[in-house]
């Protein structure tokens, strides 16, 4: 019982994950490279390192996807902008450029 309740649980926790995924980044691979966007908000702050770790899991997820980038990559730049700014902390809209290795 207690197997199947562990089971359970990651696999709503990966649905949360997904969708999570799904709604706060995209990706598009340009002529040099890729344009990877992600949000910034009061539960992932813009300069917390937890919060950047999460994010770029979810573009090395796109890539992995992708299969692109299998020497790694390099983010050329990073573009926070305001997209809100609310009693309950800001919100920012994250541009990455980046090109694989």
């Amino acid at each position: 019982m207690r197997t199947k309740l562990v089971a359970l649980a990651a696999v709503l926790l990966t649905g949360c994950a997904h969708y999570e995924k799904l709604d706060s980044t995209s990706f598009t691979q340009t002529p040099t490279g890729f344009e990877f966007r992600a949000v910034a908000n009061p539960e992932h702050p813009l300069d917390d390192k937890v919060a950047e770790s999460w994010r770029m899991g979810f573009l090395e997820s796109d890539l992995e996807e992708r299969h692109l980038c299998p020497n790694g990559y390099a983010i050329a730049e990073r573009v926070p902008t305001l997209a809100e700014h609310s009693a309950a902390g800001d919100s920012y809209d994250i541009r990455y450029e980046g090109a694989c290795r």
